[in-house]
């Protein structure tokens, strides 16, 4: 008989079993995988500063670091210029660590955490229920061998395609993905622009280059869905000329890359409810969604934070049953995790669903090229620090009004002075823009 049952040692499940084995419980983790050194082959590895405190409670960053991790330093070119992360402390940034590293480090401390019983190589096919559908424990063949799991809690932490979330018929709720996206590591630091983290948001074409500790360079690429059968025809190719036209681009020059094509064609954004009697679901299993704005890592530790911090509160107030109490922490939890995460679900299903920036992005980021307040505002809500809703806070709107307005009236005395001197006025491109920040000119 186990506290906790955790299906999946990966990011979230292991956040979720160090922490709980902190608080007492007798936490049982099993993973699929039989392998120590089994990663996630499909993610970009990003770890947002909003994830940071969280891990430091773990005592992970250090080692993180040590094993390669880069401490993030990001940058975001849009079609009126690049936007500067705002100086943060050097340990409130964010981490990008390889999966192939960072998923056997993670798992190593959860391993060997007093309080944790790991499992590998343990295929989940069953779900032990009461009566009243609780659920109470999971049958899995661990190696072979048929075993039965009893707890009064299990947590999904096993990924968008949730075993134990079928199991369950916890319905999702899934919204259309118009993108596709493919990524390549390359040898080397490629990035020419200053920072570490560098995203390309120019309306339909989106990208990203992360450097690594490792002496490698991670490129990615998103593109509209109706471009994949060209892309397809040559992928190698047209991965490598998507660079060549984006404005201050890696230098890829004639490099090869170092790992295959990887990426997704279809990747819908879905999103399960938190929890039911005793079940809990974190990490993808409870939200997945479009990786361009790299929030996932961040999103599946927060989820494991939010469950185990609502577990310690309830528990420790109340004095019911340990099932009662569970199911009451898990209210807590779902509504929490609702909460938290609604607004930033909205808002990034809702770009993926769409071929260019919204009305408001474009005022939003080309007033954050020009002042510092609204592009901390902007970074606070893309590392995930804020609600989206921060952005449309009067505050905030009035501040991106007068910046538009100052550039135009000092933009219309420019051209007063043009007409003067009879200088005919020429239009800019975005990619002129870029190289002559001085010549921008605001949305109409």
């Amino acid at each position: 008989m186990y506290d906790a049952v955790i299906v999946g040692a990966s990011l979230a499940g292991c956040t979720t079993a160090i922490r709980l084995a902190r608080c007492g419980w007798k936490v049982a983790l099993l993973e699929r995988s039989p392998n120590q050194d089994n990663y996630k082959k499909l993610c970009t590895h990003f770890i947002q500063p909003s994830a940071i405190p969280i891990l430091n409670a773990l005592g992970v960053t250090d080692a993180m670091e040590a094993a390669g991790g880069v401490r993030t330093d990001m940058r975001l070119c849009t079609p009126w210029g690049w936007i500067e992360e705002p100086e943060t402390d050097y340990r409130q940034r964010g981490i990008n660590l390889s999966r192939r590293t960072l998923d056997p480090l993670i798992r190593s401390y959860a391993a060997s955490e007093s309080g944790v019983e790991f499992h590998r190589g343990a295929n989940v096919e069953k779900l032990v229920t009461h009566a009243s559908k609780r659920v109470q424990g999971v049958v899995a063949r661990v190696q072979g061998t048929t075993r039965q799991f009893h707890a009064p809690l299990v947590v999904a932490a096993d990924g968008r395609n949730s075993t134990v979330a079928k199991l369950a018929n916890i319905p999702v709720r899934s919204s259309n993905n118009t993108r596709f996206s493919y990524y390549t590591y390359y040898d080397g630091g490629l990035l020419t622009a200053g920072g570490n983290a560098n995203f390309w948001h120019l309306e339909s074409k989106l990208a990203f280059g992360y450097e690594n500790g490792d002496g490698t360079s991670l490129l990615g690429i998103f593109l509209p869905a109706e471009d994949l059968a060209s892309f397809r025809s040559d992928p190698a190719a047209n991965f490598r000329s998507f660079w060549d036209s984006v404005p201050n681009a890696p230098s890829i020059g004639s490099a090869e890359p170092i790992a295959p094509l990887r990426g997704y064609v279809s990747y819908p954004n879905q999103l399960r409810p938190a929890a039911m009697p005793g079940l809990a679901l974190v990490g993808d299993a409870v939200m997945s969604i479009d990786p361009m704005w790299a929030a996932g890592l961040s999103f599946a530790v927060a989820s494991a934070d939010r469950l185990v911090t609502a577990l310690a509160q309830t528990q420790r107030s109340e004095s019911s049953g340990t099932e009662k109490s569970i199911d009451q922490a898990l209210g807590v939890y779902q509504r929490r995790q609702n909460r938290a995460t609604f607004m930033h679900y909205q808002q990034i299903a809702s770009f993926s669903r769409r071929k260019s920036s919204s009305w408001f992005e474009r005022l939003l980021f080309s007033a954050a090229v020009h002042d510092s307040r609204v592009a901390q505002n902007a970074f606070s809500m893309i590392r995930r620090e804020s609600s989206p809703l921060k952005l449309v806070s009067a505050a905030n709107l009035w501040r991106i009004g007068l910046v538009h307005l100052k550039h135009r009236l000092g933009l219309k005395q420019m051209e007063v002075l043009s007409a003067n001197k009879s200088t005919p006025q020429v239009a800019v491109t975005p990619e002129q823009a870029l190289n002559n920040p001085a010549t921008l000119s605001t949305l109409s």
